[in-house]
């Protein structure tokens, strides 16, 4: 093989690389968005438990 050859060869392989890491970095990004979105959902299971609290102590108090 000349070195042309193994130039082009080289050439083809940082390509393929490149194309790989750019989609890398967007499923990198995805899963960034996914942890965000999810954390933001952890977030709100509190409120969303205090708001279940206060209905079920409205219901028992109708029941009573």
């Amino acid at each position: 093989m000349t070195i042309t050859e193994k130039i082009t060869k080289i050439d083809a392989d940082l390509v393929v690389l490149d194309e790989e890491l750019d989609t890398a970095r967007e499923r990198l990004n995805e899963l960034t968005r996914e942890i965000r979105d999810l954390n933001e959902r952890i977030n709100e299971i509190p409120k969303e438990r205090a708001t279940l609290k206060e209905v079920k102590t409205t219901l028992e108090s109708l029941d009573s």
